[in-house]
């Protein structure tokens, strides 16, 4: 991550009370918007956003972006 990347996340996670090493909740994003007077965005699109961009200028692999999403990848013979 960028350092400007770094320091906003860190201003997030602090904010939100979050604990280290956890993803940001739903509503604590949701709660970040609100906070930042941000009307015109929702959790669910910068979480579409973010995939989009990751896909379209990354070369990560698939199970790692949804990762980062704290997805469960496939049924659970593909997770074994």
């Amino acid at each position: 991550m960028s350092p400007p990347a770094v320091v906003i996340r860190r201003q997030l996670y602090r904010s939100c009370g979050q604990a280290r090493n956890k993803p940001l909740s739903i509503m604590a994003t949701e709660i970040v918007l609100r906070s930042m007077q941000i009307e015109n965005a929702t959790v669910h699109g910068l979480r579409s956003s973010f995939r989009d961009w990751v896909g379209n200028e990354t070369g990560y692999p698939r199970d790692l972006i949804e990762t980062a999403f704290a997805h469960v990848i496939g049924d659970k013979a593909e997770q074994a």
